[in-house]
């Protein structure tokens, strides 16, 4: 087994393996194994929904996926990262999940799977592991760069930014807003990205009144 955590009641223990799939048991030992089987690779974490009835799991199949605790219906699948996911974990109320990948982002995602994540950048190595503070407006995550970073990301502007996003790459305003970088540092960290992504950097014209 590569990790374990309790249900936030105690009642249910999660355990993932390098057999692809994580398992939902109860913590008394009696009654039913759930399996969680449908990765492509080891899951490397897992954890649970504060209300306990929703498993979210991280896997080297570079996707996480949300799944009910147990085992009905069918799971939700979030793709995106270029890179084995190496955490993932909800946020209090349950409509979001961040997850930390050696693609050196942090991402975060409608739990439904129903748009496009944030992607957070700025790591400049394998994002170990990522959370959210128990009021949902933060993220922190630390990497292999020997970084730790916290991320102010309300869930009402996520919520924004998903639905109004084009591009992966927040602009220099929201990165001075969320990720706390001075004016200096977000105009070129959002041109750097926007060159990544085969977009045009924004004109020195559109960063008047900042």
């Amino acid at each position: 087994m590569s990790s374990a955590a309790f249900s936030p009641d105690g009642k249910w223990v999660v355990t993932t393996s390098r057999e692809n799939s994580a398992w939902v048991w109860r913590a008394d030992g009696q009654g039913e194994l759930v399996v969680l089987r449908g990765h492509a690779g080891t899951v490397s974490s897992a954890a649970f929904s504060l209300d306990g009835k929703w498993v979210v799991t991280a896997s080297q199949d570079r996707t996480a996926w949300v799944w009910r605790a147990d085992g009905t219906g069918e799971p939700v699948a979030l793709r995106g990262h270029d890179a084995l996911v190496s955490s993932a974990a909800f946020s209090p109320d349950g409509k979001w999940v961040v997850t930390a990948s050696a693609d050196k982002t942090v991402r975060v995602w409608k739990a439904d799977g129903q748009s496009a994540p944030v992607v957070l950048r700025g790591h400049g190595n394998e994002v170990a592991s990522a959370v959210f503070s128990l009021d949902g407006s933060r993220v922190l995550s630390v990497a292999q760069d020997t970084t730790a970073r916290i991320w102010t990301v309300g869930s009402a502007r996520l919520q924004e930014l998903l639905l109004t996003s084009t591009t992966a790459c927040l602009l220099p305003e929201e990165r001075q807003r969320f990720l706390l970088e001075t004016a200096d540092q977000a105009r070129p960290a959002h041109e750097q990205c926007e060159r990544a992504y085969g977009r045009k950097p924004l004109e020195t014209s559109s960063m008047r009144g900042e």
